[in-house]
């Protein structure tokens, strides 16, 4: 069985059912979206601030293999791409499409997008089909050390996003499920490839009607600042949830690796976060690190709902975060 749906069925909260939840003042409450549903969805999207998670009954989606049937198509730009995403969603159940941040210009926002339905074993090459639910062996690549800074440059991450969109020709090909969803972790300690200081995570979400707009504006931004953000994802985004706190909505969301360089990096965070708010969006809280409390507030207006809910569960604000504190939700 497998739960990820890269957001185009809407988010994760919509498939829990039911869970156990330890709150602040040390009652244990059963929660589902009929009881207790109030603190239900605060606490789905909650970033752990509503209390400690004891157990969750999670609907996950049968499947008879561990592989997909994935067909691969390159844009030539930030609109083909939308229009892929639009034109293939009837038929596919997963869609994710990498994207070349450093394009510029005609070829701004071209992609590889891969899109996928579960493989059904009679359908598998021979040498899949005597174990279809087994995952295939991999050679693990290794990154050795923290590499030095300057290895991710605008011309490194250039050569790589030219050498990765030129191998993904339009082709239709049979993929595991770990190599689909979970890509990077082919390699291991991937995240030292961004040196020492490691990297910040950024992604941004745009309701249907500013995506495009919104999307050239923030790409045209990260061009021209030259960052090397060699992994970036975007991908359709399906219903929201009636969490106050909940992430997506449909649109589109685009994910960003940026390495960490300091102050200018927080100039350009600065400068995607006032995009988003021109073009009606929001960031994962999940993946934020750099979001200051004005920005949070506007980005969610439903927060007056959450914190009535954990100023009843958690008086005492025993469940508390550097991200909390910073974003405004429980005192400084």
């Amino acid at each position: 069985m497998h739960g990820k749906n890269h957001h185009r069925d809407g988010s994760f909260g919509n498939y829990v059912t039911q869970f156990r939840l330890l709150t602040g003042t040390s009652e244990i409450l059963t929660c589902t979206p009929q009881e207790h549903a109030d603190v239900f969805w605060a606490t789905i999207g909650g970033m752990g601030l509503t209390g400690v998670i004891l157990d969750a009954d999670i609907q996950l989606q049968p499947t008879t293999s561990a592989y997909f049937h994935v067909d691969y198509r390159r844009t030539r730009n930030l609109a083909d791409t939308l229009q892929v995403f639009e034109q293939s969603d009837a038929d596919y159940r997963y869609s994710v499409a990498w994207i070349d941040g450093l394009a510029h210009g005609k070829f701004l926002g071209r992609s590889v997008v891969m899109l996928a339905n579960d493989a059904q074993p009679a359908e598998l090459p021979s040498i899949y089909k005597s174990q279809p639910l087994q995952l295939p062996g991999k050679l693990a690549a290794q990154v050795p050390c923290n590499l030095p800074g300057f290895m991710l440059n605008p011309i490194s991450v250039r050569m790589l996003n030219h050498t990765y969109y030129h191998l993904h020709r339009n082709r239709q090909r049979w993929v595991d499920m770990d190599s689909f969803f979970y890509p990077l972790d082919r390699i291991g300690h991937w995240n030292r490839a961004y040196g020492r200081r490691g990297f910040i995570q950024y992604q941004a979400l745009f309701p249907h009607q500013s995506s495009l707009a919104g999307l050239t504006e923030m790409l045209e931004r990260i061009a021209l600042s030259r960052r090397a953000s060699f992994l970036a994802v975007l991908k359709r985004c399906g219903s929201a949830n009636p969490g106050p706190l909940s992430y997506l909505y449909p649109g589109h969301t685009l994910a960003l690796d940026f390495p960490h360089t300091g102050d200018d990096l927080t100039h350009l965070i600065t400068d995607l976060d006032q995009i988003l708010l021109k073009n009606g969006g929001r960031l994962y809280l999940a993946k934020d690190a750099m979001m200051n409390a004005e920005t949070f507030t506007t980005m969610y207006p439903r927060l007056p709902e959450f914190l009535a809910v954990k100023a009843r569960i958690d008086p005492e604000n025993r469940f508390v975060s550097s991200q909390a504190r910073r974003l405004g939700i429980v005192p400084a």
